[in-house]
């Protein structure tokens, strides 16, 4: 008996931990959620980089420049901003020390940066200035790599004959230094034109060539080979290799942390999946190679990325997204080439200025000797006169060229108050514009600290309290009882969730404020889905003796309750009426009634409350809902700053909950995104009823 008893001592003991470790593990995700959210501030940091940081502590200065290289070649695929710094340092101090060849390689590192965001005009300034460097120093492996890197970007802007002539000179340099893994890179960029042109034989057989290079010397860039061989058999519709290739690829590339091939490996994924008829899977991985390419800023791949989304909606009959993310690609793509064309009209114009100048310069120095001719002439016959009439004439002269200096220093004193007009007038510009960017730098500067000042404020509290009950669970396990470990269980799964709810919001907030909150709307039944919202707070509302009441087209007399669909996106609606009636609960006292309701008769809602500013054209084609409570209302004040970030209004919540004051700024953000509106009519005193308005469904369909 007393074995048994031991037996389901331990047993309950062991599945406390586990419940225990499972809550831990949500918090550490719910972390993890905000740290990544965070990636594309802070450059992933590699053992490779940590060890040339510490080398550039000690190096000499020509080592130093060296160093500097290597830190922005290894930046190159995880944070271009810190790539183009190092670059930068090299490149200033390569300058002063007279070395050409670390000129060379951090002009080649830059325009490597400008060719991954797209920036083609740029990145070709700086390679083909770090080819004339690496000229200057007879490098031949630098020529090489320019010259490769050169053929890149034509080929990124679709001139191949010109990427081939470019490749082969890099060719031609490594085989005479007999680098094969040089020769290899090359012939694997050679293979891509060769498909692009429709060359798919010649292009296959140069990138089985290339695939055999790379496994005899053993790198780790045979990637790139097998990234081509998926688009070759992409091309010829052969989908099973083509994912086969491009999963090596994606495997490989996460090996060395080389994002720009995953980002290019992830699409293709998707393409295959989609072509293989697993719309989910090539979803999931179309929409990780969009993100990855926002995160990273590449933005070629980002085109791509938009292209292959659009291919897989097609796929799934979904006609909407498919024209919505196609339309992203043709903006992308027309904002690639329009960098280009206005680069090269940004030419011809100078071309044709020069050419101006050249012309009016003649001019002017043929009408100069001329009138150096005509000043002698005049000179002359004035000398005659001089001679003449000189005690006559001598006042009158002297007077006539007195007051033709004054009229000439009066012309340059004109001028010259002009063109001091005109410069302070651009001075008080610039001085306006500093003052309006500094402005909105104290404004982002403040955010930072509220989100700063919020996380500091209301996870510091609820960590330690994490922390106290597992360490008092861990260390007093014998001696408490089942109903205690019970009870702090509980409140670390309280504790947490509350953490969760906060980190959530932080997210929510910062995808709006970047714009990478993307809305997929659809058409839906919305009373059902509010229903269900208000049958979640039940038990939350039960715990403050708040009753609940749901109501669909109170306002509409004779009819039948009947489905009302809206044209929105689902998982935002439901977060904004969670939003709001989690408020309505929180601020309402113990006792009272909240009601939520779903109407149809728009038009004849209208009252004396409803604020000017939220009135439709054509109120018939949107959906009211309303959430009301019988809390104190809101003040004039509390209106005016309602909707805004950060705000903490007059009223407190009755139940000692929590609250971050960026609920109602996210509602707003997101019922305006789905072409909507939102409103509060309140008096203090007498609750506050919430309007949200969202497009029929049967009004777009």
């Amino acid at each position: 008996m007393n074995n048994h008893n031991n037996i389901a001592l331990k047993t309950a003991s062991l599945l406390s931990r586990t419940r225990f470790l499972c809550w831990c593990g949500s918090i550490v995700a719910a972390l993890m959620l905000l740290f990544a959210s965070l990636e594309s501030a802070f450059a992933f940091v590699t053992p490779r980089i940590d060890s040339l940081k510490t080398e550039l502590n000690t190096a000499t200065d020509k080592e130093r420049v060296q160093v500097l290289n290597d830190l922005s070649r290894e930046y190159r695929y995880i944070a271009l901003d810190s790539s183009f710094m190092f670059a930068q340092q090299a490149q200033l101090l390569a300058e002063k020390l007279g070395d050409k060849v670390g000129v060379g390689f951090a002009l080649r590192s830059m325009g490597q940066v400008y060719e991954n965001q797209g920036k083609y005009d740029m990145a070709l300034d700086h390679q083909f200035r770090a080819l004339a460097a690496f000229e200057q120093a007879e490098h031949l492996p630098g020529i090489a790599s320019a010259s490769n890197l050169i053929g890149d970007i034509f080929r990124a802007q679709e001139k191949y004959e010109k990427a081939l002539t470019n490749y082969h000179r890099a060719l031609a340099i490594h085989q005479s230094m007999r680098n094969k893994e040089r020769i290899a890179t090359v012939l694997n960029n050679i293979s891509v034109c060769y498909m692009r042109q429709g060359q798919f034989q010649k292009a296959l057989d140069t990138l089985l060539f290339t695939e055999s290079l790379y496994k005899e010397v053993g790198s780790s860039n045979i990637r790139w080979a097998w990234l081509n061989l998926s688009e070759y058999h992409v091309k010829q519709k052969d989908f099973v290799n083509a994912l086969s290739y491009a999963l090596r690829t994606l495997d490989a590339s996460q090996k060395v942390d080389d994002r720009l091939s995953v980002v290019a490996a992830l699409h293709t994924i998707g393409l295959s999946y989609s072509r293989l008829g697993k719309l989910d899977s090539a979803l999931m991985y179309g929409l990780r190679s969009t993100q990855a390419a926002v995160r990273f800023g590449f933005r070629n791949e980002l085109k791509q990325s938009y292209f292959v989304l659009s291919e897989i909606y097609q796929d799934a009959k979904q006609n909407d997204s498919a024209l919505y993310y196609y339309k992203h690609f043709s903006a992308l793509r027309d904002s690639l080439l329009s960098a280009e064309m206005q680069n090269n009209v940004a030419t011809l114009q100078m071309q044709l200025e020069s050419a101006k100048q050249e012309e009016q310069i003649k001019r002017l120095s043929l009408y100069r000797n001329s009138l150096i001719g005509g000043v002698a002439l005049l000179l002359l016959v004035a000398g005659l006169i001089a001679n003449r009439y000189r005690l006559k004439k001598r006042s009158a002269e002297e007077l006539k060229r007195t007051n033709d200096e004054i009229l000439r220093q009066q012309s340059i004193l004109e001028k010259q108050a002009t063109e001091i007009e005109l410069t302070n007038t651009e001075l008080q510009s610039t001085i306006e514009s500093v003052h309006h960017r500094n402005y909105e730098l104290a404004e982002l500067n403040r955010e930072k600290n509220e989100i700063l000042g919020i996380v500091a404020h209301d996870l510091k509290n609820p960590v330690s309290n994490i922390r106290m009950l597992a360490k008092l669970l861990r260390d007093e396990t014998e001696t408490l009882s089942s109903a205690e470990i019970t009870e702090f269980s509980g409140d670390i799964y309280t504790v947490s969730e509350r953490m969760f709810e906060l980190i959530t919001t932080l997210l929510d907030v910062s995808a709006i404020e970047q714009g990478t909150l993307r809305f997929s709307f659809s058409v839906f039944e919305i009373a059902s889905l509010a229903e269900n919202v208000v049958n979640n707070y039940k038990a939350r509302a039960q715990a403050k003796d708040i009753k609940l009441h749901f109501e669909q087209n109170q306002n509409t007399e004779g009819l039948e309750r009947y489905s009302l669909v809206a044209y929105a996106d689902k998982n935002a609606t439901l977060q904004v009426l969670d939003n709001l009636l989690s408020n309505a609960v929180k601020y309402s006292p113990y006792g009272k009634n909240v009601w939520v309701r779903v109407l149809d008769d728009y038009a004849n809602m209208l009252t004396d409350a409803t604020p000017t500013d939220t009135l439709l054209a054509t109120p018939q084609e949107y959906i009211r809902i309303e959430i009301q409570d019988e809390g104190p209302g809101m003040t004039k004040e509390d209106k005016q700053k309602l909707f805004g970030k950060f705000t903490r209004l007059s009223a407190k919540p009755t139940g000692g909950e929590h609250s971050t004051g960026l609920g109602l700024s996210i509602v707003k953000k997101m019922v305006e995104g789905m072409s909507g509106k939102v409103w509060v009519e309140s008096e203090e005193g007498k609750g506050a009823t919430f309007v949200v308005l969202l497009p029929k469904g049967d009004a777009v369909v």
